[in-house]
Parts: C-alpha cells; structure tokens; sequence
C-alpha cells in the first residue's frame, strides 16, 4: 500500500513518464517506429510518383515541342546545352549589335541570366531527378526559339 502511495504521489508530481509498466513503453516506441517506417515507405512511394510524373511530362512536351515548332528537330535538342545557349546568345549580339541598355540588349542578358540558372538547377537536381538535363535542353532550346 505505500509503494502504490508513492507512485500516486510522483505521478501527482509530475515526475513519472505516465507509463505504468516497461511493457506499455516499449509497445508504444515499436508503434512509433512502425509508423514512421509506413509514412517513409508513403513519402517513398509518393517520390517516385512524383519522378514519374515528371518524366511523362517532360516526354510529352518534348514531343508536343518537336510537332509544333517548325525550325526544331531531335538533334536540335540533343545539342542543346547551356554552352550552346551563350554561344548563339553572342552570336545574336555580334549579328544585331545592340546598344548597351537598348530593349534588345536587355532581353540578351536576361536570356544568358535565364541559362545560367536552368543550368545550376539542372546540376542540382540531376542526382535524384534523373530528367533534369532533359528538361534543361528543353528549356534551352525553346528559348533560343524565342529569340530568334
């Protein structure tokens, strides 16, 4: 009867983990774990729903890119990379010579700004988004459409 006096106490107190046995803890730490080895095994799933997802997409707009655009081709695609992109980018500044700070001048550099950055995403999403160098020269290539 003073032991049960005793645990009455601290529980009143405060200073127990308000389980009343081992047992009852450890089965609720193997819950625990049981749960978050189902929600990684969802975030898991969900991943590669989401990788798949993207990769139809990407397909389907390369594709659709290819059909619409007259002046773009497979190869066109392939070659496309963010080198190639600043090269027709001096190109086109050679070719027209725009004033420093004219309207053209200002949609060249933000063209080569544009580049630039895909191309630093591309590199960072590329060791678990297998399609990023995919997306990458999509993106390149449809902007290099825009200006010409």
């Amino acid at each position: 009867m003073a032991q049960v006096g005793a645990a009455n106490a601290r529980q009143a107190n405060g200073l127990t983990n308000g389980f009343s046995s081992h047992s009852q803890s450890n089965g609720l730490v193997q819950t625990s774990q049981q749960s978050l080895r189902s929600e990684n095994e969802t975030f898991s799933s969900s991943s590669e729903q989401h990788l798949t997802v993207f990769h139809e997409s990407v397909t389907n707009t390369r594709r659709k890119f290819i059909a619409d655009i007259d002046d773009v081709s497979e190869i066109d695609i392939e070659n496309a990379s963010v080198e190639n992109f600043l090269d027709f980018i001096e190109h086109q500044r050679l070719t027209h010579m725009p004033h420093r700070g004219s309207h053209w001048d200002k949609v060249l550099k933000w063209a080569e700004f544009f580049a630039v950055q895909v191309a630093g995403y591309a590199d960072a999403l590329e060791s678990f988004v297998p399609e990023s160098k995919t997306a990458a020269q999509l993106i390149w290539t449809a902007s290099m459409s825009l200006v010409r």
